[in-house]
């Protein structure tokens, strides 16, 4: 009996084993993988050739790499009728915004029900790159329009629009543009009209005789021929339509199938903590499908003399200048399009002379170069029986300049913080007020209309003399790059008078040389040109180093020496006396003073306020003098020499006397 249930037991696993082979048999993997594109990474499966799939799950583990020996292969399954099925990872999200994500699918990369890629003049990398940003975002909740008209953005706006209906149905054709007939020059015609919907096309089926449907752009009669979801067109009749007429549309589209991809196994976790993302396609089915929709004509028929006239006027905000360039959509008071890619010509002006009765707006789409777009609606009224063109302006605010001051010392360049300047127009009104030079000497200003401007300064920074003369700039229409300009300010300027004297007696000492470094750089000393007028030394950075002590009363004069700190270096001494130490000089409005030698003690300077002049005596003491080519101390060696020859000369005659006196 035992054997007997070991047998059934054996039997019974492998009759299991072999009916859950059966089950994952039939569940089929996909391979899934990330590969670069122009755009950054894009998410591909591989299910009956390689297709793009999106990620519905922008925080998780995306799938592994695309190389086909991988070992580490993201393998995942598939699940089919996604608006329908009720399942944890396609509702995490919730309904509404399941629905969002299929319409965005439908209308985006690859499907494209509406044409929107070449509408907007982008690519398939770039439409791939939107459609994907846009699911997060939707996913998130952080979808919100860029503003733009063409491009990638303008794209994303279109499609962001697209994903809002309110459930996503299939089959739906919506007609967009407002569907009434304005008598021109005896015929009557509609304006722009197009439609949204699943990819496809339709053809008016009951259309009269006296009536054709013409390509909007081109003008080719489409009476007979499908027009594409999308495709602008417009009707026009030879006679007033009847306005209890109907028109009968019939419409073949393509159904969009979803495609669902749950995580199965393989690829590595870059986030431990986080699984593998979901993904999500959508295709086009072969089969077509046909529906029958009825267009009601409202009767709003405008006879010819009750056409009006608008005339729009762009402007500059600041100056008041007539902008060219500005491109703007014509709507109905709804927000539907009635005539696009309006541009402002030299002038500045859009004239519309055939709008019917009724509510408009002009919405910009494209702001003049060097401008900032404002889609704010301009809204005007034709009224029946109106003469006069209506005339509207709409300005905009020219995209803000910078500007950078940076102010210097103008003896050393140095950078200067502390100067406190005010922004002013050309006429002097403060427009901003205590702008302050930080670290950098700089004052960076990033929000400027365009327009003339001028710096004046009112505090100087401290040691140096304020200049109110104002600094002047122009900032332009377009200007990319930051206006650099430069304030000089000469520091507090004094006189600084050196005499040369002995010790002992303080009488001059001739000869002196001196050299006078900044305290800042300690290696090149400053150049000065003497001023025979004046009998005083002044800057001049092309000029000689050496200060000479050659006045009457052994001294000289620096002229105009600004506030700081300053080293006296002696170069030559007088004959007969040693090189003095160096002079440590401090000089600012409340506290000047001076010590010999760096450990020298601080001796205050009192200041000849009648003269504005600072006086310091640099003292010499006598040492012994190496012999100098042609000078004193040549002449007082040559004395010492003859005088030792003759005392030796002395010696050696007393010596031979003495000698003489032995013998004898």
């Amino acid at each position: 009996m035992k054997k007997f249930f070991n047998k059934l037991s054996f039997i019974t696993l492998i009759f299991f084993s072999f009916s859950l082979l059966n089950v994952f048999a039939n569940q089929k993997e996909y391979w899934a993988y990330t590969k670069s594109t122009s755009e950054g990474s894009a998410f591909f499966v591989d299910d009956d050739g390689e297709k793009t799939v999106y990620c519905y799950n922008h925080d998780y583990n995306q799938p592994g790499s695309s190389i086909i020996d991988s070992s580490n292969k993201t393998y995942y399954t598939r699940t089919e009728s996604y608006l329908n099925t009720n399942d944890e990872l396609m509702d995490v999200y919730g309904k509404e915004k399941k629905e969002r994500i299929a319409a965005a699918l439908a209308y985006g990369y690859p499907v494209n029900s509406s044409d929107l890629i070449s509408k907007c003049g982008i690519n398939e990398d770039e439409a791939r790159y939107i459609t994907q940003q846009l699911i997060w975002d939707i996913c998130s909740g952080n979808d919100g329009p860029y503003g733009y008209e063409y491009g990638k953005f303008g794209y994303y706006d279109k499609l962001l629009e697209l994903s809002k209906i309110k459930k996503f149905e299939q089959g739906n054709l919506n007609l967009i543009g407002d569907f009434k007939f304005t008598e021109r020059g005896g015929q009557y015609s509609t304006d722009n009209l197009s439609t949204t919907g699943s990819v496809g096309s339709f053809m008016i089926t009951n259309l009269p005789d006296d009536m054709v449907v013409k390509d909007w752009n081109t003008g080719q009669i489409l009476n007979d021929k499908p027009i594409k979801v999308g495709q602008e067109f417009y009707i026009e009749s030879s006679i007033k339509p009847n306005p209890d007429l109907k028109l009968k549309i019939n419409y073949n589209y393509q159904e969009v199938k979803f495609y669902f991809y749950k995580y199965s196994r393989g690829g590595i976790k870059g986030k431990p903590d986080k699984p593998f993302q979901s993904l999500i396609r959508a295709e086009l089915e072969d089969k077509t499908n046909e529906k029958s929709y009825e267009i009601s004509i409202d009767g709003n028929f405008v006879p010819n003399q009750n056409i009006g006239k608008v005339v729009l006027t762009k402007k500059d905000f600041q100056n008041g200048s007539e902008l060219q360039g500005a491109i703007f959509n014509l709507q109905d008071q709804k927000g539907n399009n009635i005539r696009t890619d309006l541009t402002t010509d030299e002038n500045g002006q859009i004239s519309l002379n055939d709008l019917a009765p009724g509510d408009y707006q002009f919405v910009e789409t494209k702001a003049p170069d060097g401008y900032e777009l404002d889609a704010t609606p301009v809204k005007f009224t034709i009224v029946v029986g109106q003469k006069e063109a209506i005339k509207i302006e709409k300005v905009n605010i020219a995209t803000p300049g910078s500007v950078i001051l940076t102010k210097k010392d103008s003896q050393s360049g140095h950078a200067l913080k502390g100067a406190v300047f005010n922004l002013q127009d050309q006429k002097g009104n403060n427009i901003k007020t205590d702008l302050t030079t930080d670290e950098n000497g700089q004052i960076s200003l990033n929000d400027l209309a365009p327009g003339d401007y001028q710096f004046v300064e009112t505090k100087a920074p401290d040691g140096y003399e304020l200049d109110t003369t104002p600094v002047k700039f122009t900032i332009v229409v377009g200007q990319k790059e930051a206006i650099k300009i430069e304030k000089v300010n000469d520091p507090n300027q004094v006189e600084l008078k050196i005499s040369k004297v002995d010790k002992e007696n303080a009488k001059p000492l001739e000869g002196a040389e001196f050299e006078i470094f900044s305290i800042n750089d300690i290696k090149n000393p400053l150049k000065f040109s003497f001023s025979n007028l004046y009998q005083k030394y002044e800057f001049n950075k092309q000029g000689d180093s050496t200060l000479k002590a050659n006045n009457s009363d052994s001294s000289f004069t620096i002229n105009k020496l600004g506030y700081g700190d300053y080293i006296l270096k002696e170069i030559k001494a007088p004959n007969g006396y040693k090189l003095g130490k160096d002079i440590y000089i401090h000089l600012d409005s409340n506290n000047s003073y001076y010590k010999v030698g760096e450990d020298g003690k601080n001796i205050n300077l009192d200041k000849n306020e009648s003269l504005n002049l600072y006086q310091i005596n640099v003292e010499n003491e006598k040492g012994i003098v190496l012999p100098e080519t042609g000078g004193n101390g040549f002449r007082i060696q040559s004395d010492i020499a003859i005088l030792v020859i003759g005392i030796n000369f002395i010696l050696m005659i007393t010596l031979l006397i003495n000698k003489k006196r032995r013998f004898n």
